[in-house]
């Protein structure tokens, strides 16, 4: 019986340190890379958060046959909001990290930052694009001109 007493006393503090020592460099390794994939998946979701508001708000001007619907960009603010009229109807943010870098949607320089949809759900006078960037990522959310098409895409085509 006291031999297996003597056989079980448990790690000593130097096996201890070594395994801390090797668990903080795996750690120390892993966190760049969980870092960058969490960048990379905020800026994801803000942009399929914002193509997904600019279909609804298509949807919305065919189901009312209304001209007057409105998305505004505030790039220094890292917000847009959804407009009908004068009445602002929603309000989206960008997650920390993401910013709304550029954003283009006609040539009138008074209203570049708003995309204007038709009656139809097309965007009016001509599409154009949003983008948004994280660290060194950048995502791009496009608005076909002719057909009103929304799509999130890595490169600007």
């Amino acid at each position: 019986m006291k031999r297996m007493i003597n056989c079980h006393q448990g790690f000593s503090l130097i096996e201890l340190t070594t395994t801390m020592a090797i668990v903080a460099i795996l750690l120390m390794l892993a966190a760049p890379t969980y870092h960058n994939h969490l960048h990379e998946k905020r800026l994801e979701s803000a942009a399929v958060q914002i193509a997904s508001d600019i279909r609804h708000v298509q949807q919305l001007a065919l189901a009312t046959e209304s001209p007057s619907y409105q998305i505004r960009f505030y790039l220094n603010n890292g917000y847009y909001q959804t407009v009908l009229g004068t009445k602002v109807l929603n309000t989206g943010y960008v997650p920390n990290g993401v910013k709304i870098s550029y954003v283009y949607f006609n040539n009138d320089s008074s209203y570049r930052h708003t995309l204007r949809i038709n009656a139809r759900g097309l965007p009016t006078p001509i599409g154009g694009h949003i983008l948004l960037s994280s660290g060194d990522k950048i995502k791009y959310v496009i608005v076909a001109s002719v057909t009103g098409r929304v799509r999130v895409s890595d490169k600007l085509e």
